[in-house]
């Protein structure tokens, strides 16, 4: 976050080394989601390269897509013509909380009443970043924690 506020471009990723099953290690956990145009290992690298992904706490987590007039996360808009990110969260569980971060607030914008999906907006305030991350309670006695994190979306005027 503090990358992403200062300006600097620096997108997510995610991998895992596994060695053994503990609490909060898994195998693939975490997880890289990208918007690739292919399988094809060329295709996934430049996809990753250019932000064009989502980091999930396991194989199994939740899914986002995210756009922002056709954008995808790590590209940059023009603040002039696009101010809007449209998103789809699927694999929702009770009590999870997706919030907008910008490089000035974290917004709540849900909290999943129930299991299922949820599709919504936010719209930019100002020029500058925005990204998602859906917050879940894993165990009841620990806080919330990082189920999915994207990479941001620039508004830039």
């Amino acid at each position: 976050q503090s990358l992403l506020a200062a300006g600097k471009k620096a997108p997510i990723s995610a991998g895992s080394d596994y060695h053994r099953s503990s609490p909060f290690q898994m195998l693939g956990g975490p997880t890289l989601c990208v918007y690739a145009r292919s399988a094809g290992p060329g295709d996934i690298l430049a996809a990753v390269r250019a932000g064009h992904a989502y980091a999930v706490y396991a194989p199994d987590g939740p899914t986002l897509e995210l756009t922002a007039g056709g954008a995808l996360p790590g590209d940059t808009v023009s603040w002039d013509t696009t101010r809007e990110l449209e998103f789809t969260l699927n694999g929702l569980e009770a009590g999870d909380v997706l919030r907008v971060v910008t490089g000035a607030s974290a917004e709540t914008l849900l909290q999943a009443p129930a299991p299922g999906s949820w599709k919504g907006s936010y719209r930019m305030r100002a020029p500058g970043f925005a990204r998602v991350e859906l917050l879940r309670a894993f165990l009841p006695q620990l806080p919330l924690l990082p189920a999915l994190l994207s990479n941001p979306v620039w508004f830039e005027g």
